[in-house]
This record gives C-alpha cells, structure tokens and sequence, in this order.
C-alpha cells in the first residue's frame, strides 16, 4: 500500500469528489471511468489509477453474489449480472 501524507490524501479525495460530481450519473455510474475521464480532461496532475479489483472480476466490483451461478441472457447468452437491491 502507498504511504500518502495528508496533504496528498485531501489532495485525493478532492479529485475523487470532482470526478464523481462531474460525471457521475450524467457520463458513467462508475467511479473508476469518472476519475480516468476526469484525470483525462481535467486535471493537470497525473496519479494512478487502480484497476487491478475490477480487472479481476471482469470490469464489476466484486460483490457476495459471485458465487452463485448466473442464468444466461435470454437474448444474448452472456452471464447475467446479479445484484443486491435495497429499499
């Protein structure tokens, strides 16, 4: 893990904020893309930016659900995504 000072960790969670007011939900409702279009047009400063979670489990957070099987698309045979609604 990187040790960050607080000033680089407030520096951090600022752009996060940003991206996330920008352009989610208008462009993308994920914030992984958000923060990469936000460091694309925005920002002058490069950082990293941590893919490796997502690259793991094909582009989605992982979730408790990976475990059990998907039902098929009806349409187009992929893997349906399963998620947790909450009221």
């Amino acid at each position: 893990m990187k040790s960050l000072t607080f000033d680089e960790f407030q520096n951090r969670l600022r752009v996060v904020s940003r991206a996330r007011r920008i352009f989610i939900p208008n462009l993308t409702r994920n914030i992984s893309n958000a923060f990469a279009l936000y460091q694309e047009i925005l920002e002058e400063d490069d950082r990293l930016l941590s893919l490796e979670i997502a690259n793991n489990t094909g582009g989605f957070a992982p979730s408790i659900l990976d475990d059990f099987p998907r039902p098929p698309c009806p349409k187009c045979k992929t893997p349906l995504r399963l998620s947790i609604l909450t009221d």
